[in-house]
């Protein structure tokens, strides 16, 4: 059938027609002598396709994942959507940067609005893992603790590092042992060899010094001599070795008692079996005369 438009023109659309061929019957009606016939072809244009290759994030976590897509077919311009943000591009060929590790849906819709979905995944190497498995007190306030770490992920091998310290090299794979630390707070850190770093913290807690007491100090009555009793109230290893006015004397209690002290100043240092000294050193008292 035909639609009369009043001239000598005459026009027919049909529409939403799919690919494929189809016989078309054209005459007047009333008239069946005066027709017309013909095959008419409706192609297409070619499906788009797409081809997508990533690029891993070098570190767990890091946002460097790259995504390259090459669309071939279907009509330019293309628009695409990824992590929820749309982008329209003009080229067959588009990469995107600043990706997670993860895994992502991506649209592509050309401009007659033809769709590709596929889903991608940015790969990314499992985190550095640096676990404490073993660790030695200090003593005497001194640098004399340990730390023993073992590590697991990223990719070895690994190198060391500790507080403010340049990295360097362990002499084993997976453990590692700091030495040399004096008690309180460290960081310590791992780098493999993709320059990934994780840090820990870990509060070494050293061996309490030890604090004394005075339990009685007699006064001196004129020129007589007096007594002083000092006791150990915490911290340290037993038995503890006492000195006084550089006598030393090896007692078996926790507390002693210093007698026949003549008024003046006297000085005393009490040892303990690791050998830290109270206080680090020497400790005056005064005796005074009443």
């Amino acid at each position: 059938k035909y639609n009369d438009v009043g001239s000598n023109l005459f026009f027919w659309q049909f529409e939403k027609l799919a690919p494929g061929t189809y016989n078309v019957n054209i005459f007047r009606e009333g008239a069946s002598n005066c027709a017309f016939d013909t095959i008419l072809t409706i192609g297409q244009n070619a499906v788009p396709k797409a081809t997508i290759s990533t690029v891993g994030a070098t570190c767990n976590g890091m946002p460097d994942g790259q995504l390259y897509v090459k669309v071939e077919g279907g009509v330019k311009p293309y628009s695409f959507r990824i992590k929820g943000f749309p982008y329209t591009i003009t080229d067959t060929v588009f990469r995107v940067d600043s990706l997670l590790g993860n895994t992502y849906n991506l649209t592509i819709v050309d401009s007659v609005d033809c769709t590709i979905k596929s889903t991608f995944q940015i790969p990314q190497p499992s985190r550095i893992n640096p676990k404490v498995i073993n660790f030695s007190k200090p003593f005497c306030s001194l640098a004399n603790g340990d730390i023993g770490i073992k590590v697991l992920g990223g990719s070895p091998p690994y190198l060391y590092a500790i507080d403010e310290s340049d990295f360097f090299e362990g002499a084993d794979t997976f453990t590692y042992t700091y030495k040399y630390l004096k008690s309180g707070k460290h960081f310590v850190s791992v780098k493999d060899r993709k320059g990934c770093i994780d840090t820990l913290t870990y509060n070494l807690v050293g061996i309490p010094l030890m604090t004394t007491q005075a339990i009685k100090s007699i006064p001196a009555l004129c020129e007589a001599n007096i007594g002083e009793e000092v006791k150990v109230v915490t911290g340290s290893f037993k038995p503890y070795t006492y000195q006084l006015d550089n006598e030393t004397i090896f007692p078996t209690r926790d507390s002693i008692r210093f007698e026949g002290l003549k008024p003046g100043e006297h000085r005393l240092k009490i040892t303990d079996s690791i050998g830290c000294e109270y206080f680090g050193g020497l400790k005056k008292f005064l005796i005074i005369m009443s």
